[in-house]
């Protein structure tokens, strides 16, 4: 009977092991996968922009805390030690001296009347930061968005690519197919059909290749965004958002662009933060009010109590130290206008030159579209004189690369536009969500 209850027993404690076992795998399976989850770099970069703006909040925050009143409290306290006198007055009556306890307690409120102007300068210093990080935050979105559309555009075009190869593999297929059929008919020689066999082999390794750059292209964008593309995909570009000239270009990138914005503030800030640096010179004056108490401070007083309204003036006589920062100062000020001037014109020319390659890119597509259609009518017309004994499997063969390298070179000059475009308008400083289409590319 001890036996079966000790199996019995044991069992039990199996079951129970297992099933903590159980548990334990399912939490750390858990854990694993929420650590394999897809992670945008879309939001991350969203994320550290948001420490930006925090920050520059919190130092909004600490800059108008200055303003405030400063309320201290302090004491002593007597842990251990003793007094001595000389020559030794306790002799008479050393218990009285004894009862002595020189224990302190005291509050003190401090009010800042005039700083040589030092926290003026600092909050409107504070408060040129978060106008900074908030222009800093709108371009940010900029670049991501511009991003994020390059990466669609990447997918679009070698989605286009595949379908070109693809149907190169059915037209190599069907020029095969038809010298087989004119060798039957000694129409075409053998070399010629061989060729045509050699042609498909060919089409079929670029076909594998184009799958491939497609899959890199999605995992790309799946990588940045954190989410997967349809089927379908179509993305227009916001015409009727683009300039019609350079100059116009120019002009909508300075005014607009949040970098010339940034580096506005960043020159403000600057600007009051050496006359901060520089209100170190003056005198500083404060309201103090106090109060304190003292304890057993002669063998007669048991307790003193203090209380005063004070203002308090400081004049900085000697200190090495406010000469260098101010200059320090005064010339981060100045590097901070001529990055303001040089950010200003920069746009400018970055403008102007996405317009022209804007330009450039949309009439080498139009060229290309005609190709295209002469293409096609070209190898239609050839299937025709094969038939009558006009024309070889080669040329053929030639024409139908013609048709592939334009289908190929089609995809790459709206991919071109496309980018241009989308360029052309984040140097602006205008792009967004909408232009990029939010409902197509799942945003």
């Amino acid at each position: 009977m001890r036996a079966k209850q000790k199996t019995a027993l044991l069992m039990i404690a199996a079951r129970f092991c297992a099933a903590f076992a159980c548990i334990l795998f399912t939490t750390f399976s858990a854990r694993g996968q929420e650590e394999r989850s897809d992670f945008s770099q879309f939001q991350l970069r969203l994320n550290q922009d948001s420490a930006l703006r925090t920050l520059a909040d919190a130092q909004l925050r600490l800059a108008t805390a200055d303003f405030l009143p400063k309320v201290n409290m302090a004491g002593e306290g007597i842990l251990g030690g003793r007094i001595e006198y000389s020559p030794d007055i306790t002799v008479d009556n050393p218990g009285t001296y004894a009862k002595r306890d020189p224990s302190t307690a005291g509050l003190e409120v401090s009010w800042k009347l005039f700083d040589g102007f030092q926290n003026i300068n600092n909050l409107r210093a504070a408060r040129e930061g978060v106008s900074y990080a908030l222009y800093a935050s709108l371009d940010t979105r900029q670049r991501l968005y511009l991003e994020k559309a390059e990466k669609l555009l990447d997918v679009i075009r070698a989605r286009a690519m595949l379908a070109a190869y693809n149907a190169a593999v059915e037209k190599r297929q069907e020029a095969s197919s038809l010298a087989k059929r004119l060798l039957t008919d000694r129409v075409v020689t053998l070399s010629q059909s061989e060729l045509a066999a050699s042609e498909l082999q060919r089409a079929l390794a670029a076909q594998k290749q184009a799958i491939a750059s497609l899959q890199t292209a999605e995992l790309s964008y799946v990588q940045f965004s954190g989410s997967r593309l349809g089927k379908r995909v179509h993305i227009e570009v916001p015409t009727r958002k683009l300039p019609t000239s350079a100059q116009q270009a120019a002009e909508r990138a300075q005014a607009q662009n949040p970098q010339v914005q940034m580096a506005y503030h960043l020159e403000r800030e600057a600007e009051y933060k050496a006359r901060a640096a520089a209100g170190r010179y003056l005198p500083t004056v404060s309201l103090v009010g106090r109060y304190s108490r003292a304890f057993d401070t002669t063998p007669q007083i048991n307790r003193v109590d203090n209380s005063a309204i004070l203002v308090r003036a400081t004049v900085p006589i000697f200190d090495p130290t406010i000469g260098p920062t101010a200059d320090i100062a005064r010339t981060q000020a100045l590097q901070r206008r001529w990055d303001r001037q040089d950010a200003t014109l920069a746009l400018g020319m970055e403008a102007r030159k996405q317009f022209e390659l804007f330009k450039s890119a949309n009439a080498q597509l139009q060229d290309i579209q005609r190709q295209q259609v002469r293409a096609k009518a070209a190898v239609a017309a050839m299937r025709m004189e094969i038939e009558a004994g006009e024309r070889t499997v080669s040329d053929l063969l030639d024409a139908q690369q013609m048709t592939v390298q334009a289908a190929l070179a089609l995809a790459d000059a709206h991919y071109v536009r496309s980018v241009s475009a989308f360029r052309l308008l984040a140097t602006m400083g205008i792009l967004d969500l909408n232009d990029i289409g939010l409902d197509a590319v799942n945003f």
